[in-house]
């Protein structure tokens, strides 16, 4: 369940990043492809970055032990 909602989740924030991105290139007077790869590029950094972190996470939990025996 976690992980369809951290995936809706995801998906919304890259579609927000790529829409803000785009509309200020787009609206700043940037052409509509020059504007369309600079939302991409943002969205593809920000997936990246989530990615990265979700890496050094699953590194930290792992090194978690548990001690004794179980219950």
């Amino acid at each position: 369940m976690g992980r369809y909602v951290g995936a809706a989740v995801l998906t919304a924030v890259t579609a927000a990043l790529f829409g803000s991105v785009y509309t200020r290139q787009y609206a700043g007077g940037t052409a509509m492809a020059d504007a369309l790869a600079a939302g991409f590029a943002r969205a593809a950094i920000g997936l990246a970055l989530f990615c990265a972190s979700g890496i050094a996470l699953a590194l930290l939990v792992g090194r978690i032990r548990p001690t004794g025996t179980p219950a």
